[in-house]
């Protein structure tokens, strides 16, 4: 089994470092209810219109993340006949997530204009009073806690691979000797992810987006060299079409889409994002030069 579920030794590291995020998240959820709480973008629109690009963004945060899993492939019994059922059920299961409150919130709270961040927190007290207000507002912390927790489990193991590929500090790759997890790549994730509580969750989503969906772009690209070059390469997963034009095809759309986000993106959010890659980038380069 994945050992991203054996984690017992990072529970406490996840849980300070995430404190940091959510009681500022929470003094912005109750205190937010003048409506303005979508903005603070480049490019917003106000009251009369959509910011095409933190909504975007944010609705591509809330549905992305399925290649995490594939971080753990390697632990997986049989990741070619598992991945597949789980990841349509995954997919299911996170739709009729989204649905259901989607659908009680529009029919509920209607002055669309008025709604804000957090603002399911008051569909709850319309609905059912103070209690379930509050314990959607729970809700929602615990569930930012286990987000916050199962991605550092499994972006943290990206980080093992960088070391262990010689393009990240060979420290990075240390496990832990009793559970076997990335316990340092996890702490410097958590002390790296813990900074960004400074920005606003707009600039966050957009930013965080966007470095997606260049890691997106270099995935779907290298999927589809890969196809061309090695067609015969031992896969644990292989995508069911064709080596050449069915491959290619099969990025087209998605990295169009990934293009489109980026170019709707606001200047701050990107400005960030050039500045990790060109940081992460010098210091890959560095990493490297020392080690020869």
């Amino acid at each position: 089994r994945p050992r991203a579920a054996a984690a017992p030794g990072l529970g406490e590291p996840s849980v300070v470092s995430s404190a940091p995020g959510l009681y500022p998240d929470s003094l912005h959820r109750d205190g937010d209810g003048d409506g303005d709480g979508g903005g603070g973008a480049d490019g917003e629109d106000g009251d009369s219109g959509v910011d095409w690009g933190v909504f975007l963004a944010i609705l591509l945060w809330n549905t992305s993340g399925f290649d995490s899993a594939g971080t753990c492939a390697a632990e997986v019994a049989d990741p070619g006949k598992a991945y597949l059922p789980a990841m349509v059920l995954t997919l299911v299961l996170t739709m009729a997530t989204y649905f259901l409150p989607l659908a009680v919130g529009v029919s509920v709270a209607t002055d669309y204009g008025a709604w804000h961040t957090g603002h399911f927190v008051e569909v709850g007290r319309l609905v059912g009073g103070q209690w379930l207000a509050g314990w959607i507002a729970a809700a929602g912390a615990v569930s930012a806690l286990a987000l916050l927790t199962s991605l550092l489990c499994t972006s943290s193991r990206a980080l093992v691979a960088f070391a262990d590929l010689g393009m990240a500090p060979a420290w990075l790759g240390r496990l832990h000797p009793t559970y076997g997890t990335p316990h340092v790549a996890v702490a410097v994730n958590a002390a790296l992810t813990s900074c960004l509580t400074l920005l606003d969750f707009e600039v966050i989503a957009e930013m965080a987006m966007c470095l997606y969906c260049l890691a997106m772009l270099a995935e779907l690209c290298a999927l589809a060299r890969l196809r061309v070059t090695e067609p015969l390469l031992p896969r644990p997963y292989r995508v069911p079409v064709g080596d050449r034009w069915g491959i290619r095809l099969f990025v087209f759309s998605p990295c169009c889409l990934c293009l489109g986000l980026m170019a709707m993106s606001g200047r701050v959010p990107v400005g960030l994002a050039v500045v990790v890659v060109v940081v992460t980038s010098v210091a890959r380069r560095c990493v490297r030069c020392r080690r020869a």
